[in-house]
This record gives C-alpha cells, sequence and structure tokens, in this order.
C-alpha cells in the first residue's frame, strides 16, 4: 500500500505537475487528477485484463493506452 501511495504521489507531483507547467493539460484537469488518471489507466489489472484474459497483443494495449491518455489528458482537437 506504501509503494502505491508513492507511486501516485510521484505522478501527481512528478508527471502531473510537469504537464501543468508546460500548459498541455486539457481545461479542468489539474497536476493532481492527470497523475490520478495516469495511475489508475496504467494499473497492472488493466494490462492483465486486456493482454492475459482478453487476449490483446502488446501492440493493441499500447495503442489503446496512448489513446486512452490523450484523450483522457490532452485538449481537445477543433472539431470538423
Amino acid at each position: 500500500e506504501r509503494i502505491a501511495a508513492d507511486r501516485r504521489h510521484g505522478l501527481r507531483e512528478g508527471l502531473g505537475r510537469m504537464l501543468e507547467r508546460r500548459g498541455v493539460l486539457r481545461p479542468g484537469v489539474t497536476a493532481e487528477r492527470a497523475g490520478d488518471i495516469v495511475y489508475a489507466v496504467c494499473g497492472q489489472a488493466n494490462y492483465r485484463a486486456l493482454v492475459d484474459e482478453c487476449g490483446w497483443t502488446e501492440a493493441a494495449y499500447e495503442a489503446w493506452l496512448s489513446e486512452t491518455l490523450i484523450a483522457a489528458l490532452l485538449p481537445r482537437g477543433p472539431t470538423a
């Protein structure tokens, strides 16, 4: 449990703050929220469920992961 708490803190204060300082987070997404999203989405349970249990390839998992994080963290592009 301590390791998980340290990981969450690191994502909030490290990655989340870096994205916030660079001004690349989607409006309404704070550094803390960004860290929490990365922590949850990149959790081992998601990998095991999709790759081990559902039979996804590593490439499919990586594509889903990047698409999911981009959609959750970065501003949406202009709509057509």
